[in-house]
């Protein structure tokens, strides 16, 4: 937070906004209406996205191990993991990370794959790995357990419980103190 916040129209230029947001030091600026009222909040963040914006809509993701995948594609990768996000609670993807390693065992020449997923939301992270003959195969074992967790409401590093008055001063300090 910073004391004096910027404040911007919603006809003023990128230019101007990043201009704002520069002189009051802050990673965000309020967007006014004609009227002055609060018509929105813009964000650094917001900024670097619409640059990086096209007609083509590509997924943050990041694939390790692409050298095992002889039945998935990237593209398919993105594909099948926008659906699951966009399947449940309607979440935004922030960054997808998946990992392939290859295990020497093999079936009929396929060999057996560890897939590891990531999913980086605005409704928490969820990771989960799968073993399967093929990168596909284990890809959706992955990605299958990645759905059971979002439609239970597990995020990973995140407990249900209520925190404690001990455990909220551990954590806030100064801040809750009088």
């Amino acid at each position: 937070m910073v004391e004096a916040l910027g404040t911007t129209r919603a006809e003023e230029s990128l230019d101007e906004v990043l201009e704002t947001m520069f002189e009051f030091g802050g990673s965000s600026a309020i967007v006014l209406d004609e009227d002055g009222s609060l018509a929105g909040i813009v964000t650094k963040t917001d900024m670097l996205e619409s640059l990086t914006w096209s007609e083509e809509r590509q997924l943050p993701i990041q694939v390790f191990g692409t050298d095992l995948m002889a039945e998935t594609t990237r593209d398919g990768l993105a594909e099948r993991i926008e659906d699951v996000t966009r399947k449940y609670r309607d979440m935004r993807l922030l960054e997808a990370k998946v990992h392939f390693q290859e295990h020497t065992e093999r079936l009929r020449g396929t060999p057996l794959v560890l897939a590891r997923v990531r999913l980086y939301t605005d409704r928490g992270l969820f990771i989960a790995s799968g073993e399967g003959y093929g990168d596909r195969h284990a890809f959706s074992l992955a990605l299958n357990a990645v759905e059971r967790q979002i439609l239970e409401g597990k995020t990973d590093g995140r407990t249900k419980k209520s925190a404690t008055d001990s455990e909220l001063a551990k954590m806030y300090g100064w801040v809750l103190s009088d």
